[in-house]
C-alpha cells in the first residue's frame, strides 16, 4: 500500500505542478450534486471543487485497507495548498463499513485524524449509488 501510495503521491504532484487538469466556469458534469458530510447536518456542493484536481474514495472502517486513511490524510495535507481535493465516500456495500454513522466518524476522525472531506454513508454501486 505504502508503494501505491508513493506512486499515487508522485502522479499528484506531477498533476498539480503542470496544472494539466482544465479549468471552466460552469458545473455541469459530475460536481453538480449537493451531499451530506458525514456525522453531521451540513452539505457540500461538489461544484466548489470543480475546477480543482479530486481524489474520489471509497472508504470502509472495517477493511483490510483502513490504514489508507493515513496516507489519505498525508496526501491532503501535502498537496491541499496546491489544490488537491480528497473526498472520502464511506460505504457498506462490501459490508465492511460499521453499522453506525457516529462509529464510522470515530474511526476517520479520532482514530485515523482524517481532515479531508468525508460523506455520510452511502451505497457506492448498483441502481441506488450516489451520483
Amino acid at each position: 500500500m505504502i508503494k501505491s501510495l508513493s506512486i499515487l503521491s508522485l502522479a499528484l504532484g506531477f498533476l498539480i505542478s503542470s496544472n494539466a487538469y482544465a479549468k471552466t466556469s460552469s458545473c455541469d458534469d459530475f460536481t453538480n450534486v449537493e451531499l451530506r458530510k458525514l456525522r453531521s447536518d451540513d452539505s457540500l456542493n461538489l461544484c466548489e471543487f470543480k475546477d480543482k484536481p479530486l481524489l474520489i474514495v471509497n472508504t470502509a472502517s472495517n477493511c483490510g485497507f483502513t490504514g489508507q486513511f493515513e496516507g489519505l490524510e498525508q496526501l491532503h495535507q501535502k498537496y491541499q495548498d496546491k489544490g488537491l481535493v480528497v473526498l472520502g465516500f464511506p460505504s457498506d456495500d462490501f459490508f465492511q463499513e460499521e453499522d453506525d454513522e457516529k462509529e464510522t466518524a470515530k474511526v476517520c476522525f479520532i482514530n485515523y485524524g482524517v481532515t479531508f472531506n468525508m460523506f455520510a454513508t452511502s451505497e457506492v454501486r448498483g441502481s441506488g449509488a450516489n451520483p
